[in-house]
């Protein structure tokens, strides 16, 4: 996990930046690990099949203007249950990707092992 972990530690609501922009977003399993409904813009390239499991669960709400993040805020803010709703959803597709490094590991070995053998 990176930088922003002890920050999303302390929030209700996590903004993903870096996608307002063309830049292709930032970690969107970090907060979602710690059950924080997720924000962020459409430019999310780098992390789009995460993005896409997010958005079908309804754990990401898009945005396209800086405005927009205001209003989702106070509509989390304002309502704690939806709030806590939310953050579970993105928790759930957290713990679903859990584990994909060994997963992968897993397969390449089986690979390898096919080509040395």
């Amino acid at each position: 996990m990176g930088e922003l972990n002890f920050l999303y530690s302390v929030s209700d609501v996590a903004f993903v930046g870096g996608s307002l922009i063309d830049h292709g977003g930032q970690n969107l399993l970090e907060p979602a690990s710690l059950y924080l409904p997720l924000c962020s813009g459409k430019s999310l390239r780098n992390f789009q099949e995460i993005a896409d499991e997010l958005i079908e669960e309804k754990a990401l709400f898009l945005i396209e203007r800086p405005d927009e993040l205001t209003s989702y805020f106070f509509s989390l803010a304002s309502d704690i249950n939806k709030r806590d709703k939310v953050g579970k959803l993105a928790r759930s597709v957290f713990d679903k990707n859990r584990g994909a490094l060994e997963r992968i590991n897993s397969l390449l070995d089986g690979h390898l092992n096919k080509i040395v053998s």
